[in-house]
């Protein structure tokens, strides 16, 4: 892409064609607030050079063949409210600080092979409206916090390798409207509060190792 001149460009949409090469080509960009290049044959790794992007809020980089690990220090490079990484090929885990300028609203990183857990400190994200990290190699306990998250619409955690119980913090997840927790090792029962999340418009706890009863509350 012949871009690179173009210092004072603020939006860039290139997503659903078949541009390829790796992302260096962009490093000159450092004025982007939004970068969309879904749907194209981009690979390598993501630019630690995104972090002199200091304006850039959205970035969608879905259905392409990136590879590598997501940069530890994504979530301070900008006040992103936007990052899609889906679709590619990323490892490593899921860096600490995704949400270190409390702006992000959207984390979408489903169907790569990020491993290790959801980090404890997304928890403190009170702007996030949807996480979706479907069909990974993720683990372990999800954070009490992320249950209860206040704005949060929806929590896709399908397909990964999670375990333990749903905290009963989803009581408090007012706006959530799609609990998708198929295809992982949840067990014990589903907690009463859970009908507390009153705008819930479907749960999918599918093939996982829950016990117990269906809460009366839900079906009342």
């Amino acid at each position: 892409m012949g871009f690179g001149n173009l210092t004072s460009l603020v939006n860039l949409d290139a997503s659903g064609n078949r541009i390829g090469g790796d992302l260096s080509q962009l490093r000159t960009l450092t004025q982007l607030e939004s970068l969309q290049l879904f749907g194209n044959d981009f690979s390598g790794e993501i630019l630690l050079e995104f972090g002199d992007f200091k304006s850039l809020q959205s970035l969608s980089l879905y259905a392409n063949k990136l590879t590598g690990s997501l940069p530890q220090k994504i979530g301070s490079w900008s006040d992103f409210m936007f990052i899609d990484v889906s679709e590619n090929f990323l490892t490593g885990p899921i860096p600490p600080d995704m949400c270190k300028k409390g702006k992000l609203e959207m984390l979408l990183l489903i169907q790569n092979n990020l491993s290790g857990g959801i980090p404890g400190n997304l928890a403190t994200c009170l702007s996030l409206t949807r996480l979706r990290v479907q069909n990974n190699s993720l683990s372990g306990t999800v954070p009490a916090g992320i249950w209860g998250l206040p704005n949060l619409i929806v929590l896709d955690l399908a397909m990964n390798q999670f375990e333990g119980p749903v905290n009963s913090n989803i009581g408090e997840a007012k706006a959530l409207q799609l609990l998708i927790l198929h295809k992982n090792r949840f067990s014990g029962e589903l907690p009463t509060r859970i009908s507390e999340a009153s705008m819930l418009l479907r749960i999918d706890a599918s093939f996982n190792q829950f016990s117990g009863q269906i809460p009366v509350a839900i079906v009342k």
